[in-house]
Parts: structure tokens; C-alpha cells; sequence
């Protein structure tokens, strides 16, 4: 069940399965910090929400309007004229699955905003070119009570910092927010 506090994960989440189910190769969320190897196997896809703005449409209701960033990677060690032709078919493959759709939630449609290639030198020195499309949405919401959104603190904390002999969260918890 898709809920204000899980929807910028849910329009990933979604993006990434329309994405993998038309046939996307390496399609994930993105994993890469900034100035780190890329190094995936290519051609890969990624999708993250990385901004967002909220407006005020009430007393105690927004609107959240929100950019998906789809990252493109596609590695040919020949030549840069080689990666650029095989980039550019993903990226608009991508484009063309992603605009316009809902993916299934309470969200306005998926609208491109543009496309830009983000390759840094280290990338290019590896055969790769990075092109990153965004895509606006946007969705509505109500504040919640504070008890509501302590509990929401707390479930984020809680997933994220608890103890584990793997340190890998458990996807599975399910924390029951106060009615």
C-alpha cells in the first residue's frame, strides 16, 4: 500500500519494474555516489528521485512536486561517436516508456524535462558516457499528527540503524503508524 511517507520509493520502485519489464538491461536504483567508479555491467539504467519542492494547497494539504532522474550508462571502448550511438537509442527507449505514465499510483503522469550527458573524465577514461533524463510528477498529501510523523522518524531510524550481525536493514519490518 502506497502512503505519502513511502511514495518517492514507490515511483521508483514502479519506474524501475516498467523499465526491466520492456526489456531495460541493469535497471536498479541508483547506487553511485558522486566521483565514484560507475563500473556496472553496461548498458545500465538507473532511477532516483533526487529533488522535490512542496507547495502549500491548504491549511494542512501539499503538493509535492517531484524529479526522477533516469541514469543512463553505456560503455564502447572504440570510440565516443560509438558510445554516442548506442546511448541514444536507450535513452529514448527509456524516454518514450517512462513519459506520460502513472505507473499505477497516485501520482500525476510522468512528464520529460530534458536530457543531459553527465560522463565525468574518469568515466570517459573507462569507455563510458552517462546520460541522466528528468522527469517531473507530482502528488498530494495532508499533514499528518506529530505522533504520526514520530513514528515516521522512528520507522526510518529504525530500518535504517538497527542491529544486525549483516548490517543489512530488513526490508521485510512492517511498523504500524498510529491511527
Amino acid at each position: 500500500m502506497t502512503t505519502e511517507s513511502t511514495m518517492l520509493s514507490d515511483i521508483e520502485r514502479a519506474a524501475i519494474d516498467r523499465l526491466k519489464e520492456r526489456g531495460l538491461p541493469q535497471v536498479t536504483a541508483y547506487e553511485i555516489k558522486k566521483d565514484s567508479e560507475l563500473a556496472p555491467a553496461t548498458p545500465a539504467v538507473r532511477a532516483v528521485i533526487a529533488d522535490g519542492k512542496f507547495t502549500p494547497v491548504g491549511q494542512k494539504s501539499f503538493r509535492a512536486d517531484v524529479t526522477l532522474y533516469v541514469i543512463i550508462i553505456f560503455k564502447h571502448v572504440s570510440d565516443e561517436e560509438s558510445r554516442r550511438k548506442g546511448i541514444y537509442p536507450i535513452l529514448f527507449g527509456a524516454v518514450n516508456l517512462l513519459a506520460g505514465q502513472k505507473l499505477g499510483l497516485k501520482i500525476d503522469e510522468l512528464v520529460p524535462l530534458s536530457f543531459r550527458e553527465i560522463t565525468n573524465a574518469r568515466d570517459a577514461e573507462a569507455g563510458l558516457i552517462v546520460f541522466q533524463a528528468p522527469f517531473s510528477t507530482k502528488f498530494y498529501f495532508e499533514k499528518v499528527s506529530d505522533e504520526e510523523a514520530g513514528a515516521l522518524v522512528k520507522m526510518g531510524l529504525d530500518f535504517y540503524l538497527q542491529d544486525s550481525p549483516d548490517e543489512t536493514p530488513d526490508t521485510s519490518s512492517v511498523v504500524e503508524l498510529p491511527q
